[in-house]
């Protein structure tokens, strides 16, 4: 949800902002694990750890590869042109890519999630003491 509220605020100053959402996740009990994205992103999670894992599906290592591109591919272009190649959030549509098989350009998945949370104020989170 901190993301939202970044991206709220990168608009109302009249910023650019994109939004993602890693929906994909090789483990049959679960779907996409926190910091997934970024072992797609960078290309250090390997075929074989997923094939090997004990909750791996048939397909799981075949759709990561395509799942590390698509990401890959969109930050290298945001990193190098400013622009991730989908549409730019604005607060009302929440365009949102959305990675999973096959990555898609939607409304926010979450929500019932973002309904919940809209209120909730994140503080900095005091790293000193």
């Amino acid at each position: 949800m901190p993301s939202l509220h970044l991206a709220d605020a990168q608009h109302t100053g009249n910023g650019t902002a994109w939004t993602y959402e890693l929906g994909w996740g090789y483990n049959r009990e679960q779907d996409a694990s926190h910091s997934l994205d970024f072992l797609l992103v960078f290309g250090t999670l390997s075929v074989d750890d997923v094939r090997n894992h004990p909750a791996a599906y048939p397909n799981a290592a075949v759709e990561a590869v395509s799942v590390s591109r698509d990401m890959r591919t969109d930050w290298v272009n945001f990193a190098t042109t400013g622009n991730p190649g989908w549409s730019t959030y604005d607060p009302h549509a929440r365009t949102t890519r959305f990675y999973n098989a096959e990555p898609t350009t939607q409304p926010y998945p979450e929500e019932k999630s973002r309904r919940i949370w809209s209120a909730h104020r994140f503080d900095t989170l005091d790293v000193v003491n």
